[in-house]
């Protein structure tokens, strides 16, 4: 349940940043009147893109940092 609850917020925000990253590129070109400060921009999101990529492989699970439930039918 943990993993699926990640993984619906994590495809949430990632279409909520695609659809904003062409109109903000945008309006960043129209301000500037060129592509130096977006694509600035561009390759300071990519790196920040980048650390988090490496941090979300980490070989782990969800499941391992709950708080351990008690067994089915087991006595207090």
């Amino acid at each position: 349940m943990a993993t699926t609850s990640r993984s619906a917020f994590t495809q949430c925000v990632g279409y909520l940043i695609t659809s904003v990253g062409p109109f903000g590129f945008g309006v960043l070109d129209g301000l500037t009147g060129g592509w130096t400060l977006p694509l600035l921009a561009l390759c300071a999101v990519v790196v920040v893109q980048a650390v988090a990529g490496c941090l979300a492989v980490r070989p782990r699970y969800v499941e391992d940092e709950l708080p351990p439930q008690p067994a089915v039918g087991a006595k207090r």
